[in-house]
Parts: C-alpha cells; sequence; structure tokens
C-alpha cells in the first residue's frame, strides 16, 4: 500500500512543479527573451505555456495572455493581441485587473483600426477602476490610466499611495517578497511621472533609489535611463551622458541591440546639448545603423544638430526621416511622437523665416501636446515666438503672459524653465519689448543653459543692446557668442553683427 501512496505522492509533486515549471519558470524567461531584445522567442515561449494544459483549468492563463498580448502589439499583430485580451475578459478578474486589461484591448483595438470599440472599451475600464477596493491594484493602474492620458501630476498621487501601501505590505514576513519584487518597477514608473511633471530632484532620487536595491540587469538598465533623464533637466550633463553610459553596457550585456541604440541615440542628444556637435551626430548615424527602432530619436538628436548648425534644409530631411521611422507600439504614443515631430518642424520653419508655415506645423502638435503639462508649455512659448514674428502682436502678448504663468508650475525644472525663457526671449526681440527681452535672456543665462545654448542667448541680447544704442554692451555679447568656440547658426549671426557694428565706428 505504501508503494501507491509513495508513487501517489511523486505523481503529485511532478505535476504541480510541471506547473510550477509552465506558468512561473516560462513566463520568466519570456520576459528575460525581451529584456535581450528578442520579441519574436518570448512569443514562442508564451503560446507554448497558452497551448500546455493545466490542473486548474484556465486561470493560470491570465497574466500570460496579457503578456503576450503586449508581445503581439510590439509586433504588428493587433487581431492577436485582440483575441489575447478578450481570452483574459472571458474569465472573472478584480476591478482593478480588468480595468488594466481593457485599456490594453483598447489599444489593441485602435491599432487593429476600431476606434470606435477602443473609445468604449476606454470608458468601461475607467468605469471598473472606480469600482476597485483602494488597494496596490487600484493605485497602480490608476496611475497607469493616467500617465496614458498625459496627466503627469495625477499619476505621481497614485503611484506616491501605491508605495505607501506597498511599504506596509513589506512589514508583513508573508507579503514581503512580493512587495519586493513589485517595489523596483514601481519606484521606476514614479521617477517617470516626477520627470514628466517637472520634479527632476525627486525623479533621480527615486531612480537612484531603485539602482540601490536592483539586482538584475533590466531593472538597473532602465533605471540608469530615468536618472539621466533627469540628471540633463537639471543641468548635469556629464553624470546624465554616464548613466546613458551605463544604460548602453547592460543593454549590450542583456544582448538587446535596439535598447542599446535608443540609448546611444539619446546620448548623441546630450552629447549635442554639451557643444559637441559632430561628435553627437557621429553617435546617432551609429545608433541609426544599429537598430531601426532606434532610428526616430538619433534623427530627432540629428534635427537639432542641423538647426544649430543653421542647415535647414539637412534639418528637414532629419525630421522627414524620423516621421517614417518604424512606428511605436500603441497608437496613442505614435501620434504623441509625430505631434513632437510637427513642434519640431514649427521651430525649424520659425528660425528659417517661414512664419506662417511655422504656425501651421505648431497647430498639428497642439492638437496632441498641447493639454500636456510641460510639452503644451513649449508649445505655448513657441506660438507666442511665431505670432510675434507674424507681426499679431496682441495674440503674441497674451500667448507670452500665459506662458510666462504656467512656467511658474515649473520652478524645479530648469530644461523648462531654459525652453520657455529661450522661446519668449525670441518673442519680446521680435516684438520690440527689449528690456523684457533683456530680461528673459539674463535670466536664461543664470540658470545656466546648455552650453550649445549660449551663442543663441548671447547673439539676441547683442541684438537688444545694439537695437538700444548700446553698441559696446553689444560689441561685447556678440564676443562672448564667438568666444564659446562652437560654430553654430547663432556664432555665425554674431561673428556678422559684430562686423557691422565694426564698419559704423
Amino acid at each position: 500500500m505504501w508503494v501507491w501512496a509513495a508513487l501517489g505522492a511523486t505523481l503529485a509533486a511532478f505535476m504541480l512543479l510541471r506547473e510550477l515549471w509552465v506558468f512561473v519558470v516560462l513566463p520568466s524567461m519570456a520576459q528575460a527573451a525581451r529584456s535581450r531584445g528578442n520579441l519574436r522567442a518570448a512569443i514562442r515561449i508564451l503560446e507554448r505555456v497558452l497551448r500546455s494544459p493545466s490542473l486548474f483549468g484556465d486561470r493560470l492563463r491570465t497574466d500570460p495572455r496579457f503578456r503576450l498580448a503586449w508581445f503581439y502589439l510590439e509586433n504588428q499583430q493587433p487581431e492577436q493581441a485582440i483575441e489575447m485580451c478578450r481570452m483574459c475578459l472571458t474569465r472573472r478578474l478584480r476591478p482593478a485587473q480588468e480595468s488594466s486589461v481593457r485599456r490594453r484591448h483598447a489599444d489593441c483595438l485602435e491599432a487593429a483600426g476600431r476606434s470606435e470599440e477602443a473609445e468604449r472599451e476606454r470608458q468601461i475600464a475607467a468605469k471598473r477602476l472606480q469600482e476597485s477596493p483602494r488597494d496596490i491594484g487600484f493605485y497602480v493602474s490608476l496611475g497607469q490610466s493616467l500617465v496614458a492620458e498625459r496627466r503627469y501630476s495625477e499619476a505621481v498621487e497614485a503611484y506616491e499611495q501605491a508605495l505607501t501601501h506597498l511599504n506596509a505590505e513589506r512589514r508583513s514576513p508573508a507579503k514581503r517578497p512580493v512587495a519586493a519584487l513589485e517595489r523596483g518597477p514601481l519606484l521606476l514608473r514614479l521617477a517617470l511621472a516626477l520627470w514628466e511633471s517637472g520634479h527632476p530632484e525627486a525623479a533621480l532620487e527615486r531612480a537612484k533609489e531603485t539602482l540601490e536595491h536592483a539586482d538584475d540587469l533590466p531593472t538597473g538598465m532602465v533605471a540608469h535611463s530615468v536618472a539621466a533623464l533627469a540628471c540633463s533637466d537639471r543641468g548635469d550633463l556629464e553624470e546624465a551622458e554616464h548613466h546613458y553610459e551605463q544604460s548602453i553596457a547592460l543593454a549590450l550585456r542583456l544582448r538587446n541591440v535596439e535598447r542599446a541604440a535608443t540609448y546611444l541615440a539619446t546620448l548623441g542628444g546630450i552629447q549635442r546639448r554639451r557643444g559637441m556637435l559632430v561628435k553627437a551626430v557621429q553617435t546617432c548615424q551609429r545608433a541609426a545603423e544599429m537598430s531601426l527602432q532606434a532610428r526616430r530619436a538619433a534623427r530627432l538628436a540629428e534635427f537639432e544638430c542641423m538647426l544649430y548648425w543653421g542647415k535647414f534644409e539637412d534639418a528637414r530631411r532629419m525630421l522627414d526621416q524620423a516621421a517614417r521611422a518604424h512606428p511605436l507600439p500603441t497608437p496613442s504614443d505614435e501620434r504623441r511622437s509625430q505631434a513632437v515631430i510637427q513642434l519640431g518642424r514649427a521651430w525649424l520653419e520659425a528660425e528659417a523665416g517661414y512664419p506662417e508655415r511655422a504656425l501651421e506645423r505648431l497647430r498639428e502638435a497642439e492638437k496632441t501636446l498641447g493639454k500636456e503639462e510641460k510639452l503644451g508649455l513649449a508649445c505655448l512659448s513657441t506660438e507666442a515666438w511665431i505670432l510675434a514674428c507674424l507681426g499679431r502682436r496682441e495674440e503674441a502678448r497674451q500667448r507670452l503672459e500665459e506662458a510666462q504663468e504656467q512656467a511658474e508650475r515649473f520652478a524645479d525644472s530648469r530644461a523648462t524653465q531654459a525652453g520657455c525663457c529661450s522661446m519668449l526671449g525670441r518673442a519680446t526681440w521680435e516684438l520690440g519689448e527689449d528690456a523684457l527681452c533683456l530680461q528673459l535672456w539674463e535670466r536664461f543665462l543664470q540658470l545656466p543653459p546648455d552650453p550649445a545654448d549660449l551663442p543663441r542667448a548671447h547673439y539676441y541680447i547683442g541684438l537688444c543692446r545694439a537695437r538700444r544704442g548700446e553698441n559696446e554692451a553689444a560689441r561685447a555679447a556678440f564676443q562672448a557668442a564667438i568666444d564659446t568656440g562652437l560654430q553654430t547658426y547663432h556664432t555665425q549671426k554674431a561673428e556678422e553683427r559684430l562686423a557691422v557694428l565694426s564698419e559704423k565706428t
């Protein structure tokens, strides 16, 4: 009898081990494959999981289906992704979990061109979320939905509530292991929301907290990239470059060439801001050669280099290539990315002397970016500049005042403040308001700005001084632009203006 009992126990243990392998180990392997950039392998592993029979029926397949839906969407397979979400929704889910599934389902439906169905699904998702108990799942799901709507300040509050609940769970021995696994991803979500809402110091603190406790390469890779964003916002460009280098190194250790190339492109952007324009272009070209998916980020960084050089046709070509690059998985993210490209086109056309075209491009960008926090302010300050160029003085002044008021909310974000001062400084120059123009550019210099932006600031200060008849001060400003040693469009313009002043004397 004991032989049969032993055989039964052995068989039961074997079956449980098999369940553990199929529904715990294999999904982890799929996630690891995706972290290495091997999307197709990740899909194959999860498809194998879903084909495997289970002692517990269908209940263990919800999470693999939810992950697979995202992988299908990344792989441009929206119909298969829709089917995975639909199968998830056939089971009874917690309200917050159902809300997350329905939001993903909506993204998949929209990617398949079924926009009306997607909107209905989002409405149901919002309703189900409000029916959820106020636990960690609720606050994480709420934060994700707010981020999707670009309401970053509110998302920060939601993620902080989730973190409070998670810290309470860490005090429970039974829940401590799971809480430890959830903490890193939650801190990174919070850090990104903090950065988007204009709080780089807090974002850096959360990113560094993640790095202190991260013991896996993917989490460390993302944490370094978030830390780099925060450092660049603060103006610590060397530290930002160091963090991006760490992200690239970790991505290469994971053999994730796509991620490494994307981080390399963003590193090129940091090099551009430091004034190393030639090196930045070389870095971006390397990134574009490494991965098609990194090409958009690379071309956008190259566009800014061309704009700084005043090579407007090359800048247009870079934006055209960025617009045609590999699309992002979700339609909302792709729309936002295309809107950022349109904002870049507005800057380009205004700088090149075509304000009518610039305003058309800006109106396209505003449709998506207008209600965002930081990018909405960028649109508003850009509009003030373009309207001033068009001679629409009253409208320009109104936008200028609105931008100054909104900028007060971003006192902690040096990059946002600098961008706003730069746009409004150009607007006030076109409006002939020299005193305010000088005030804005002097404030810009006190932030301090990125090294690459110094020639522009000194050039506009020189223009104001010259128009006020302060020729010696104008010469000093134009000379300061030249003395930066950077070969930019505004350095060249400063040389021309200095030559004119010299001829007059």
